[in-house]
Protein backbone atom coordinates (compact mmCIF):
# COMPACT_ATOMS: atom_id res chain seq x y z
CA UNK A 1 0.00 0.00 0.00
CA UNK A 2 1.53 3.14 -0.85
CA UNK A 3 1.83 5.69 2.11
CA UNK A 4 0.70 8.61 0.21
CA UNK A 5 -1.82 10.88 2.27
CA UNK A 6 -4.58 9.18 0.02
CA UNK A 7 -4.67 7.24 -2.80
CA UNK A 8 -7.39 5.59 -5.36
CA UNK A 9 -7.94 2.31 -6.50
CA UNK A 10 -9.62 0.62 -9.15
CA UNK A 11 -11.81 2.30 -12.14
CA UNK A 12 -12.07 6.03 -11.29
CA UNK A 13 -12.72 9.26 -13.25
CA UNK A 14 -12.73 12.44 -11.66
CA UNK A 15 -16.00 14.29 -12.94
CA UNK A 16 -17.37 18.11 -12.53
CA UNK A 17 -14.62 17.92 -9.30
CA UNK A 18 -16.27 14.60 -7.77
CA UNK A 19 -15.09 11.12 -7.59
CA UNK A 20 -17.06 8.60 -9.89
CA UNK A 21 -15.89 5.15 -9.09
CA UNK A 22 -17.57 2.26 -11.25
CA UNK A 23 -17.03 -0.56 -10.51
CA UNK A 24 -15.06 -2.00 -6.90
CA UNK A 25 -12.68 1.38 -6.90
CA UNK A 26 -11.57 2.07 -2.99
CA UNK A 27 -10.67 5.47 -1.77
CA UNK A 28 -7.98 4.98 0.94
CA UNK A 29 -7.84 7.55 3.72
CA UNK A 30 -5.39 8.15 6.51
CA UNK A 31 -7.18 7.94 10.03
CA UNK A 32 -6.67 10.29 12.24
CA UNK A 33 -6.55 9.86 16.26
CA UNK A 34 -10.06 10.08 18.05
CA UNK A 35 -10.79 13.51 19.24
CA UNK A 36 -12.71 13.79 22.23
CA UNK A 37 -15.54 16.79 21.69
CA UNK A 38 -14.98 20.01 24.02
CA UNK A 39 -17.10 22.85 24.06
CA UNK A 40 -15.11 25.62 22.17
CA UNK A 41 -12.19 24.78 19.78
CA UNK A 42 -10.90 21.09 19.29
CA UNK A 43 -7.06 20.09 17.88
CA UNK A 44 -6.82 17.84 15.21
CA UNK A 45 -3.67 16.35 14.33
CA UNK A 46 -2.16 14.44 10.73
CA UNK A 47 -4.82 12.77 8.94
CA UNK A 48 -8.17 12.66 7.01
CA UNK A 49 -10.77 10.69 8.79
CA UNK A 50 -11.22 11.49 12.22
CA UNK A 51 -13.93 10.33 14.47
CA UNK A 52 -15.23 12.85 17.24
CA UNK A 53 -16.09 11.33 20.86
CA UNK A 54 -17.75 12.61 23.57
CA UNK A 55 -21.47 15.22 23.83
CA UNK A 56 -20.24 18.41 23.47
CA UNK A 57 -20.88 21.11 20.99
CA UNK A 58 -17.64 22.27 18.81
CA UNK A 59 -17.49 25.59 17.78
CA UNK A 60 -13.89 25.58 16.20
CA UNK A 61 -11.19 23.45 14.69
CA UNK A 62 -8.00 25.04 15.82
CA UNK A 63 -5.68 25.13 12.62
CA UNK A 64 -2.05 23.94 12.56
CA UNK A 65 0.45 25.61 10.11
CA UNK A 66 0.81 25.01 6.70
CA UNK A 67 -3.14 23.58 6.17
CA UNK A 68 -4.40 25.69 3.32
CA UNK A 69 -6.55 23.14 0.63
CA UNK A 70 -6.82 20.88 3.54
CA UNK A 71 -10.07 18.43 3.32
CA UNK A 72 -10.83 16.55 6.54
CA UNK A 73 -13.66 14.10 7.52
CA UNK A 74 -15.24 13.66 10.86
CA UNK A 75 -17.22 11.21 12.32
CA UNK A 76 -19.32 12.00 15.03
CA UNK A 77 -19.61 8.88 16.70
CA UNK A 78 -21.68 10.16 20.16
CA UNK A 79 -23.68 12.81 20.16
CA UNK A 80 -21.15 16.08 19.96
CA UNK A 81 -22.65 18.49 17.70
CA UNK A 82 -20.53 21.09 15.76
CA UNK A 83 -22.19 25.00 15.51
CA UNK A 84 -22.04 27.06 12.40
CA UNK A 85 -20.63 30.47 12.77
CA UNK A 86 -17.49 32.21 13.01
CA UNK A 87 -14.58 29.67 11.48
CA UNK A 88 -16.96 26.69 10.47
CA UNK A 89 -18.92 27.90 7.59
CA UNK A 90 -21.46 25.09 7.67
CA UNK A 91 -24.83 24.62 6.20
CA UNK A 92 -26.74 25.61 9.66
CA UNK A 93 -25.20 23.60 12.77
CA UNK A 94 -24.73 19.49 12.86
CA UNK A 95 -26.15 17.76 15.56
CA UNK A 96 -26.69 13.81 14.38
CA UNK A 97 -28.96 12.51 16.77
CA UNK A 98 -26.57 8.81 16.55
CA UNK A 99 -23.89 8.82 14.09
CA UNK A 100 -22.94 11.43 11.52
CA UNK A 101 -19.93 11.84 8.91
CA UNK A 102 -19.59 15.77 7.93
CA UNK A 103 -16.59 16.65 5.50
CA UNK A 104 -14.57 20.50 5.60
CA UNK A 105 -12.27 22.07 3.60
CA UNK A 106 -9.67 24.85 5.34
CA UNK A 107 -9.25 28.38 3.58
CA UNK A 108 -6.73 30.53 5.16
CA UNK A 109 -7.12 33.53 3.57
CA UNK A 110 -4.13 35.76 5.53
CA UNK A 111 -1.88 34.90 8.68
CA UNK A 112 -4.63 33.77 11.53
CA UNK A 113 -7.64 34.18 9.16
CA UNK A 114 -9.30 31.40 8.17
CA UNK A 115 -12.30 29.09 7.73
CA UNK A 116 -13.77 25.28 7.72
CA UNK A 117 -16.22 25.33 4.78
CA UNK A 118 -18.68 22.49 5.16
CA UNK A 119 -19.08 20.16 1.66
CA UNK A 120 -21.25 17.65 2.57
CA UNK A 121 -22.72 15.96 5.72
CA UNK A 122 -24.64 12.49 6.40
CA UNK A 123 -26.64 11.27 9.71
CA UNK A 124 -27.63 7.83 10.21
CA UNK A 125 -30.50 7.74 12.80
Amino acid sequence: MPTYPAYLEGNVLIRHGGLFMPGKGNIKLPKGADVASVAGAIAIGSGVLFDITGTLAITDITPEENEENRLIILRITESASMVDGSHLKLEGDFAPANIGTIGLYYVETSTDIYDWYELFRTTIS
